[in-house]
């Protein structure tokens, strides 16, 4: 399976043209001048969203703070370390440019930093690991031991699913409780089911049967 390349352009078009992209009513959106947030008849209300990364960084300002009292555990949420774990929280409910900004969110920090040359702090890097994975999901399944309001899980990582049985079941165990699950597929080019430099691959959990 493979992804066409995407094309990143200057920023030229209006603030809110990701979620023009994503709507079945584009007249829903204001012109290129005004740039009007996103308008839809749900917003997410009543929706939960949880998303797997590096953490969350609200704003100092209340005024430019995108997730507010819907950040359902912002006291418990370290803050991210690159700014990947803010961006998609707030791409996916901010109060102005979210596509669910009405939606409750949950960020769970399951990246850890590192250096890839740690005698010169070079190359640094965040990647998650297998054990804070996997306690975001109890905690996830703690919260919603019965899926009634729409749940969506969000991971915006990839592994190596070969070597991730016990990721398998618990995402498995997610999809048959009735969570949607969101994940990444086709980062830095890397093929998601098949052979990469003849050896064979499954990049998941978007490679994963399910």
């Amino acid at each position: 399976m493979r992804f066409a390349a995407v094309t990143y352009t200057k920023r030229d078009r209006p603030r809110n043209w990701g979620l023009a992209k994503i709507s079945s009513t584009p007249e829903e959106f204001a012109s290129p001048v005004t740039g009007t947030q996103y308008s839809s008849s749900s917003l997410g209300k009543g929706t939960n969203i949880y998303i797997l990364d590096d953490g969350y960084t609200p704003a100092t300002n209340p005024h430019t703070d995108q997730l507010g009292e819907r950040l359902k555990n912002r006291d418990a949420v370290p803050k991210s370390e690159n700014g990947h774990g803010t961006m998609v929280a707030d791409l996916a409910a901010g109060r102005d440019l979210g596509a669910a900004p009405e939606a409750n969110v949950y960020v769970y920090k399951v990246c850890r930093g590192f250096y890839e040359k740690p005698e010169t702090l070079e190359g640094y890097k965040t990647l998650p690991t297998s054990d804070a994975v996997l306690a975001a999901f109890e905690n996830i399944f703690y919260r919603n031991p019965i899926v009634e309001d729409p749940s969506i899980i969000n991971r915006s990582f990839e592994v190596e699913m070969n070597k991730a049985e016990n990721l398998k079941k618990t995402i498995k165990s997610a999809f048959d409780a009735g969570f949607i699950i969101v994940v990444a597929a086709g980062n830095n080019e890397v093929e998601v089911v098949g052979e990469q430099n003849g050896v064979s691959s499954n990049i998941g959990p978007a490679g994963f049967p399910g």
